[in-house]
């Protein structure tokens, strides 16, 4: 007798979700279709009625990925207005915690760089709106702000790099110290980067 499929909603959710675990587990480029129907328990013909190719379940994923970052990002934006100094930190704390998120994100990226264009134009559209999202708070919570364009895609690159080494070396981050480093350097407030002093 043939397994009954769940409603069409909840079939949706269910390979979206399907799907995602076997990106974690075997990588996109080695996760078939057929393998994710098998997980999400459903045919070949349902997957298809909900996502009429690869490209675009990866695409779906992509968009739920980034919209949660996007939403994350706005929350504590608005929480750290009252305590604009612990900003770094929690923006640091906040998206390295979640590790499956941080693998999902490098081969997210890592599919988009390696020749699919349309997920390459989406997750870069992303990027950009979090660096808007936080140029615009830096020059709310920080008046007198020289660079804020500049801080927002350093503070994106920096959170980018500790991802990777956060999953490459599995060490744990000191985000205190980390940011002391950086607001010695006077990365964030001067009107240009001392490259210097970058360099050391």
């Amino acid at each position: 007798m043939a397994a009954v499929e769940k409603p069409r909603g909840l079939a949706r959710e269910n390979i979206l979700d399907s799907a995602t675990r076997l990106f974690l587990d075997k990588g996109i480029d080695k996760a078939s279709l057929s393998d994710i129907a098998a997980e999400a328990g459903v045919s070949k013909g349902t997957l298809h009625y909900h996502f009429a190719s690869k490209n675009d379940l990866i695409f779906h994923i992509t968009e739920t990925h980034m919209e949660a970052i996007t939403d994350e990002l706005l929350s504590l934006l608005n929480r750290m207005k009252k305590c604009p100094d612990r900003l770094f930190s929690a923006l640091m704390s906040s998206l390295l915690e979640a590790k499956g998120r941080g693998r999902l994100h490098l081969h997210l990226v890592r599919e988009a760089v390696a020749g699919n264009p349309e997920l390459r134009s989406k997750i870069a559209g992303s990027y950009k709106g979090w660096e808007n999202l936080l140029q615009d708070s830096l020059s709310q919570l920080f008046p007198g702000h020289r660079a804020p364009a500049f801080a927002a895609q350093l503070i994106i690159s920096i959170i980018d790099g500790f991802i990777i080494q956060d999953l490459v070396r599995q060490k744990e981050v000191d985000f205190t110290h980390l940011v002391e480093a950086l607001m010695a350097l006077n990365v964030f407030f001067s009107e240009k980067p001392d490259l210097e002093k970058l360099m050391v």
